[in-house]
């Protein structure tokens, strides 16, 4: 899915990658953004990144909920 928004997306577009699992850490969603941007040919910066609790209200009893990260990007060519 990444690799179809590198391709579509418009130059100099913010855009705002999200995801909910446990399963990938905040610096493996950053690689695998940077890595699909990289094979379309396009390049990226981050503007800031996310994770909960810290920037999203999470419920403390919901254990998926607290896997919430996200990232903010701009492409730059």
């Amino acid at each position: 899915m990444l690799a179809q928004l590198a391709d579509l997306a418009a130059a100099q577009a913010d855009i705002f990658i999200t995801t909910p699992t446990n399963q990938l850490s905040l610096k493996e969603l950053r690689r695998q953004t940077q890595l699909a941007f990289k094979q379309q040919g396009r390049s990226i910066t981050e503007r800031d990144h996310f994770s909960s609790p810290a920037d999203f209200p999470v419920d403390h009893e919901l254990e998926r909920e607290s896997a919430f990260k996200g990232l903010w990007v701009k492409i730059v060519d």
